[in-house]
């Protein structure tokens, strides 16, 4: 039987063979290059989001400034709210366009009948073109007639 120290050196050494096998020394060095691409993203990532949240800090005070002065500039010293003020305005606009939209309307209505009215006598001076035509012709074969005879 062997003694527990060679067994234990046998051990050893078993693992540093192994660990020097070329596959295992492959796949240690990717996976370490996994962990520092990997960390390297996460680390780029941090920044750029500590970089945008003080930009967002930055923005956010500029625009309650502004928001700030726009209140100023619309609540100043009004009696009542400036946005029942401009819906009573544009409701007043409204009721203009809809008045001048029926005027509109009927108008359109109107001149509609003036040119039915036109068409229609138009369609009567056809007819009336139509039948002297007819009656030209009438009187031109008649005529024709009455030469030929008279030769």
């Amino acid at each position: 039987m062997m003694a527990p120290e060679e067994i234990g050196s046998i051990v050893a050494g078993a693992v540093v063979d192994s660990l020097l096998d070329a596959s295992v020394l492959q796949a240690f060095f990717v996976f370490a290059g996994l962990v520092v691409v990997t960390g390297g993203g996460i680390i780029t990532l941090l920044i750029k989001l500590r970089s945008s949240r003080k930009k967002n800090d930055e923005n956010t005070a500029a625009t309650l400034a502004e928001v700030t002065d726009i209140k100023e500039h619309v609540a100043n010293e009004h009696s009542s709210n400036l946005r029942v003020d401009l819906d009573e305005k544009f409701d007043a606009v409204f009721k203009r366009f809809d008045s001048m939209e029926n005027k509109f309307d009927e108008h359109k209505i109107e001149v509609s009948d003036e040119f039915r009215g036109i068409r229609r006598d138009i369609g009567q001076l056809r007819g009336d073109f139509e039948g002297e035509r007819v009656r030209i012709r009438g009187v031109e074969d008649s005529a024709a007639k009455r030469r030929r005879a008279a030769q």
